[in-house]
């Protein structure tokens, strides 16, 4: 299999790539055991939030995930982010998290 690493910033084809490199070299790969690797992936960032592979190892274990599942990994994300540009914001006091106001009953 060749990558062609000048298309590092096309997300259509790294989405593409990664999964054929996941299906040869996890082709048994389930949601429940790539959701237990993807745990492990998260917690090392925790650990080392600048490495740029753990990053990458979770961004690859997501973008494969979408793919099993027919998610266009760029079209979800430009949707979503246009979804919570349209959403209120609150901080919260105690966690200093943020989440979108949930709109209210009528």
């Amino acid at each position: 299999m060749f990558i062609d690493l000048t298309r590092g910033n096309d997300l259509a084809y790294i989405q593409q790539i990664n999964k054929e490199v996941a299906d040869a070299l996890f082709p048994n790969r389930t949601d429940n055991t790539m959701f237990l690797k993807m745990y492990e992936e998260v917690s090392e960032i925790v650990d080392n939030p600048g490495s740029e592979e753990e990053i990458a190892d979770v961004l690859i274990m997501l973008m494969d995930h979408a793919s099993r599942h027919g998610i266009n990994v760029g079209h979800a994300v430009m949707m979503k982010l246009c979804k919570n540009m349209e959403r209120k914001w609150e901080i919260d006091p105690k966690t200093g998290v943020a989440h979108h106001v949930k709109k209210e009953a009528p």
